[in-house]
């Protein structure tokens, strides 16, 4: 702008003389990373620093900081006395944010499958049901303390035997409460059985650790074997002290036991002589056939609580 109180009548085309005289500057091109120097004599630029991108999650976990900004190029001198332009500040690298960790991912928590490991026990049943009787039927209403019946009139030994296994984790041992109920005929088992310390004194419990099979030669009533495969164990489920008469036991009572994840149990019943006590007229409430009694021997077990052996 040209200051004044008035304006020559020649200012036109002085201005023109004056612009076509004026030395053409090359245009300067910056980089991204930073301005350049000076566009005159006397101006200092200063370059700025490229920002880097902030880190990147992957997965699951925290991965390193984005990587450092390029700094930025030195700037170009300015026309006449200018300085250079100083170089841009390079961006510093920022951390990124640790992503949440796999779902799949061990964290050290353990879950508890015991319940479902070992729901087969829950509700499991044996039934030796009577199927003959000597001298009448089994419909007549007739049924005598201490009678034997057998499955059928061939009255041939009977044994059978049923595998139980186990869910749950193959690397785990569940400890598990079971409770027992039912009507089984009592046996003696061998001196080397130990009875269980909850054992009632004049009826059956349960006697384990022993084999059970090696006084059959002197005693021949019906043997209940329980046996666990892994860690093995052996229990038999109509255990009496003395050597009984005829007859059968109510059992209501309850024990601990252990087993491996997807193992087996086997149940063994063998009646050696052929037969079995006949059930007249004890009822095991809470359970089938209850308000009526079974017409022969059973067992019912029920899974009080289990847990992971640590």
């Amino acid at each position: 702008m040209i200051r004044g109180s008035s304006l020559s009548i020649g200012w036109v085309g002085a201005i023109a003389l004056a612009a076509c005289e004026a030395p053409v500057l090359p245009t300067v091109h910056l980089p991204e990373g930073g301005f350049g120097g000076a566009s005159s004599g006397t101006d200092v630029g200063t370059g700025n620093g490229g920002s880097a991108p902030a880190g990147t999650t992957v997965g699951s976990g925290p991965t390193a900081g984005g990587a450092a900004g390029e700094g930025g190029s030195a700037g170009e001198g300015g026309a006449g006395s200018g300085v250079a332009g100083s170089a841009g500040t390079a961006g510093s690298a920022m951390g990124g944010n640790g992503g949440p960790a796999d779902a799949g991912r061990d964290s050290g928590l353990v879950i508890d499958d015991s319940k479902t490991a070992v729901a087969v026990l829950d509700g499991w049943r044996y039934e030796y049901r009577c199927g003959y009787v000597d001298g009448h039927s089994l419909t007549d209403g007739t049924c005598s303390s201490g009678e034997i019946c057998w499955p059928n009139a061939s009255k041939a030994r009977f044994s059978e035997k049923k595998m139980i296994t186990i869910g749950g984790d193959a690397t785990r041992v569940y400890e598990v409460d079971l409770r027992i109920r039912g009507v089984i005929e009592p046996r003696d088992y061998p001196v080397a059985c130990t009875r269980l310390p909850q054992d009632p004194a004049n009826t059956i419990g349960i006697a384990e650790q022993c084999d059970g099979f090696a006084n059959q030669s002197q005693v021949t009533f019906n043997i209940y074997e329980f046996k666990v495969a892994d860690p093995p164990h052996v229990y038999y489920l109509n255990s009496v002290a003395v050597h009984p008469p005829h007859r059968v036991d109510p059992i209501d009572m309850q024990w601990t036991i252990q087993v491996r994840g997807r193992s087996t149990i086997t149940f063994t019943m063998d009646d050696l002589n052929g037969g079995e006590i006949r059930n007249c007229s004890i009822v095991v409430p809470g359970i089938p056939p209850a308000p009526n009694r079974f017409d022969g021997n059973f067992f019912q077990l029920n899974v009080v609580s289990a847990k992971i052996v640590p």
